[in-house]
């Protein structure tokens, strides 16, 4: 339901129930609709690493699947934010799906961090895996092929 001044003559006039809205509320409501305006003609934010960020992907182990077209970028983008290095990896095929997997052993902000920034390199979906139990050296896996996966939040 809407909150402004106008659904509240509108509600006053269907009930017949006198309903008070404040000058106050009705500017809350007029600056309301017009930050929403402004932010919807904003384009959507770019990741930037702050030394936590950088710190925490420079302990990380990072592997990129060989089929993505764009691994080159990928890499560029990793070494921006303080990755020295990363492994590379493949199956038979390119996976079907362009999906992260995200060790469960990460700390949960370094890991929705991950996730914002694969979100940023173009992937749709990720998976949280078990690198241990599976024997992967890496703790991220851009390019993965399976898990269960969930979509990608996109932030506007």
């Amino acid at each position: 339901m809407q909150e402004d001044s106008y659904y509240a003559t509108y509600l006053s006039s269907k009930t017949n129930e006198r309903i008070v809205v404040t000058k106050d509320d009705a500017r809350i409501a007029i600056i309301a609709q017009r930050i929403a305006e402004i932010e919807s003609r904003l384009p959507p934010l770019q990741i930037t690493s702050t030394d936590s960020d950088s710190s925490a992907l420079k302990n990380i182990k990072i592997g990129v699947n060989e089929f993505l077209q764009d691994r080159d970028a990928i890499g560029s983008r990793l070494a921006q934010l303080g990755v020295v290095g990363y492994s590379t990896f493949s199956g038979l095929k390119a996976p079907d799906q362009r999906a992260v997997a995200v060790s469960q052993y990460l700390p949960n902000e370094t890991r929705d961090y991950i996730i914002r920034l694969a979100g940023e390199l173009g992937f749709k979906h990720y998976t949280i895996f078990d690198n241990v139990e599976e024997e992967a050296e890496e703790e991220v896996l851009f390019g993965s092929y399976g898990g269960s996966l969930r979509t990608i939040a996109r932030s506007a």
